[in-house]
């Protein structure tokens, strides 16, 4: 990893989207977090979110979009995203 983000960025980052996760989580309503790249799935995960479905929260993980050939064989993020929100009863968002 960059040395520029393992001693700069995520250190000063990390705890304050923890904190920003762990708040839009804890409301309670349908949240769906896309994570493209082991840097934002570390991040969910310290906050408390896994990959996966887990009640009202879901987390859709997928390789770093310049791996786009790895990206596109993955279910559609998106269509995943909308139906999770609708099924809670949530708006789809128009992407």
């Amino acid at each position: 990893c960059d040395p520029h983000q393992t001693h700069g960025h995520l250190p000063l980052w990390y705890p304050f989207v923890e904190r920003v996760v762990q708040r839009l989580r804890d409301r309670g309503r349908p949240l769906v977090f896309l994570a493209f790249a082991d840097v934002a799935v570390s991040t969910l995960m310290r906050a408390g979110i896994c990959p996966g479905v887990n009640g009202r929260v879901a987390c859709y993980a997928g390789p770093h979009p310049a791996q786009a050939d790895a990206l596109l064989e993955q279910d559609n993020v998106l269509l995943l995203c909308n139906a999770h929100l609708i099924r809670h009863g949530a708006e789809p968002v128009a992407w």
